[in-house]
């Protein structure tokens, strides 16, 4: 069943916060101003980090091991879909945070750290793709990589 959301206070604030109007005037090599050119543009990147914990990552390397994202109804992927997940995945972030970070579920038992190998593996595969990754240091602090 479809969940009815109201984003128009979103796409008014995208208007107002995120976008600005801008004018392009070209010119010869002379200074002269060039009349019917068409021009397109296209936003490779941008200066602002946007990403997400990818979660779905941990269920697959840590089927066993990892509960948090049930508790919101989140189910592992099928493993024929994960590699569209990473795809989009890197499609869209350009930052992540590593999911293994909440203590309860990293270091549940004290001396045991169930999700260690699992967030080595995500961190490889993000340090692969050029994803910087949000470190949660045990003594204070986060800091981006």
């Amino acid at each position: 069943m479809p969940i009815d959301i109201d984003v128009s206070t979103f796409e008014e604030r995208i208007e107002t916060d995120r976008k600005v109007q801008v004018e392009i005037e070209i010119v010869d090599r002379d200074g002269e101003e060039l009349d019917s050119i068409s021009v397109s543009a296209k936003q490779l990147s941008h200066e602002f980090y946007f990403g997400n914990a990818p979660e779905y990552l941990l269920y697959a390397y840590a089927q066993t091991s990892y509960n948090r994202g049930r508790r919101f109804g989140i189910r592992p992927l099928p493993e024929e879909d994960l590699e569209e997940y990473k795809r989009l995945y890197l499609e869209l972030f350009n930052f992540a945070t590593l999911p293994s970070f909440y203590w309860a579920d990293y270091e549940s038992t004290e001396g045991r750290i169930r999700l260690a190998e699992a967030s080595k593996k995500i961190a490889q595969w993000l340090g692969e793709n050029e994803v910087p990754v949000k470190v949660i240091h045990l003594f204070g602090g986060i800091r981006r990589a």
